[in-house]
Formats: C-alpha cells, sequence, structure tokens
C-alpha cells in the first residue's frame, strides 16, 4: 500500500479516490487499514474500563437472579409438595395446593433469586479482580515453524 489516507487511498493496482458521502465497508477498511482494524482495543480507544467491568458485574448479578428465581421457585415446589406428604397436610378445598404454590414457591423463589445474584455478582467481581491484561501476539516475520 502506498499514501493511504483519507483522501486518496491507494492498493496496488486500484485507486480509491475518495468523495463526499462515500463510506467503506467493514472488508474495505480492513484491506486499506488492517492495522487500525485488526489492533485489540487499548484503555485508550474505551471511554473506561471501569464502566465495562461495573457493567459486566451488574449483568451477571441480573442474570443470577434470574436463574436463581426460576431454580428456587422449582425447589420451593419440590419442598412444599414433601411438605404435604410428610406433615399430611388437609387438601380440603385445595389447601395443600395453596400452601405450596403460594408459600413455598414464592419462599423458593426470592431465596433462589438472591443467592443467584450474590453467587453470579461475586464471581464477576473475582473475575474482574485477577484478570490478566493479554500481551499482543508478536508480529508474523514470515517464516514458517521455528
Amino acid at each position: 500500500m502506498c499514501n493511504c489516507t483519507s483522501e486518496n487511498l491507494e492498493i496496488p493496482g486500484l485507486v480509491l479516490a475518495h468523495h463526499p458521502g462515500m463510506t467503506l465497508t467493514h472488508f474495505e477498511r480492513a484491506a486499506v487499514e488492517p492495522q487500525r482494524i485488526l489492533r485489540r482495543p487499548t484503555p485508550e480507544t474505551h471511554a473506561s474500563t471501569d464502566e465495562s467491568t461495573s457493567m459486566k458485574i451488574v449483568l451477571l448479578a441480573l442474570l443470577g437472579l434470574f436463574l436463581g428465581a426460576l431454580g428456587g421457585a422449582a425447589l420451593g415446589v419440590g419442598a412444599g409438595l414433601a411438605w404435604v406428604e410428610i406433615f399430611k397436610t388437609s387438601s380440603f378445598e385445595g389447601y395443600s395446593g395453596m400452601l405450596v404454590f403460594f408459600t413455598f414457591m414464592p419462599l423458593g423463589a426470592m431465596v433462589g433469586g438472591l443467592g443467584g445474584a450474590l453467587l453470579f455478582g461475586v464471581i464477576a467481581a473475582r473475575d474482574a479482580e485477577i484478570a490478566i491484561r493479554q500481551e499482543p501476539p508478536a508480529p508474523f516475520d514470515g517464516k514458517i515453524g521455528h
């Protein structure tokens, strides 16, 4: 490549003259400026790594809340059914069913949701603490094998 500017983009055998309003596709941009497109993001290119880390923690905590609530509700129903069988709760006018679905299921969903959110949040926070920045790969020297 020669003379790679935004005004006149030259590729051997091909010249792309820049016209107002002309936009390059991702593939054209990668062919013209491979070092800019393929470069790993740096802290300078991102507004803040702290924002993305806290966003990751919050999103994983919400995912844990959702999955924990589903799992806790299922376990609550199982615990309620076991309670009804063990303690021979009366089924008169659906009392045992109301006990299971209006007491044990919501309690299980609350406990499971809080537990899941806490677990996923702690895992995400620990991952953010011990994240090791990877070194960019060495440039290819054209030799195959070592």
